[in-house]
């Protein structure tokens, strides 16, 4: 996907309504080119990988191409891997699932989850599953490597000291991949405001406790609900970007956030959505 800053642009009142001009949006250019998703057939790769790892001797010296960091998920990205979004081979935004700063994340350096400090950017797995999306289960490869992002090159899985140093700075930012200005970076800020991640937690905790707040605590939760699903639909119709590049663009949906807070939510006739807690969920991963 490319996004120039050119002619009238889609604003911070993307939320509110159609613009009464006749160009409403962004010039907005989708490549025909998508990189395909690898698939395979191979039975249980991640038995596969560990049975590798098992039977690795302390004198390997090479990568075993065993797949066991590949089928944990994307990397995460730095400043250095911008360049992999530019030129006649650049990636796709649809790629890229922003996590926003305050939402809870495995921190695979310390072992624990915990609320990011400030926003990452990672490579999406395939469909339904926990592997990045450019990995080949059946050859063990990588339709990247040659260019593959700084946590592949720098990963060693004998000595993890490197990635650990590098881990968490440096970042790639979604204003590091759009051009300066670009008005969907207002549209963007919007959202951030209007759908606070770092509230979330907080409450949830006061619906699921019951009590005085929690009457208020669903209200504001619909509210962001409906805000969250307001902006990605109105990125489609007003500047035709579709739904594959909005958790780039705002991050994951109010549905995944909630999930990771104990909640889920249901259609609802009168309200749109209704807020309740989620019957699969025993222990959330985000608490205040």
């Amino acid at each position: 996907m490319r996004l120039f800053a050119r002619g009238r642009h889609v604003c911070a009142w993307l939320i509110s309504g159609p613009h009464r001009g006749k160009q409403a949006c962004p010039e907005v250019r989708v490549s025909g080119r998508s990189l395909s998703l690898l698939q395979s057939n191979t039975p249980n790769p991640a038995c596969q990988a560990i049975t590798i790892l098992n039977n690795r001797t302390s004198n390997d010296t090479e990568c075993q191409r065993c797949g066991a960091c590949c089928l944990k998920g994307g990397p995460g990205l730095h400043e250095a891997d911008a360049s992999l979004f530019h030129g006649p081979e650049a990636l796709e935004l649809s790629f890229v699932v922003t996590f926003r700063a305050g939402e809870p994340v495995h921190d695979q350096v310390r072992g624990r989850i915990a609320p990011l400090e400030r926003e990452m950017l990672k490579l999406r797995p395939l469909p339904g599953a926990t592997a990045c999306a450019h990995y080949n289960h059946k050859a063990r490869a990588c339709a990247l490597y040659q260019r593959r992002p700084l946590e592949c090159r720098t990963l060693s899985c004998r000595d993890t000291s490197a990635l650990a140093e590098m881990y968490d700075k440096a970042r790639l930012r979604r204003s590091d991949l759009l051009p300066q200005g670009h008005p969907v970076l207002a549209v963007m800020a919007e959202h951030e405001a209007l759908v606070p991640v770092a509230r979330i937690a907080g409450l949830a905790a006061a619906f699921l406790a019951g009590g005085p707040q929690a009457k208020k605590a669903e209200e504001e939760l619909t509210r962001m609900a409906l805000c969250d699903q307001a902006f990605r639909q109105k990125l489609t119709q007003l500047a035709n970007i579709g739904p594959e590049y909005h958790d780039f663009f705002f991050g994951r949906d109010a549905s995944a956030l909630f999930a990771a807070a104990g909640l889920s939510l249901r259609p609802d006739a009168r309200l749109g959505f209704r807020v309740q807690p989620d019957p699969l969920c025993t222990a959330p991963l985000w608490r205040t």
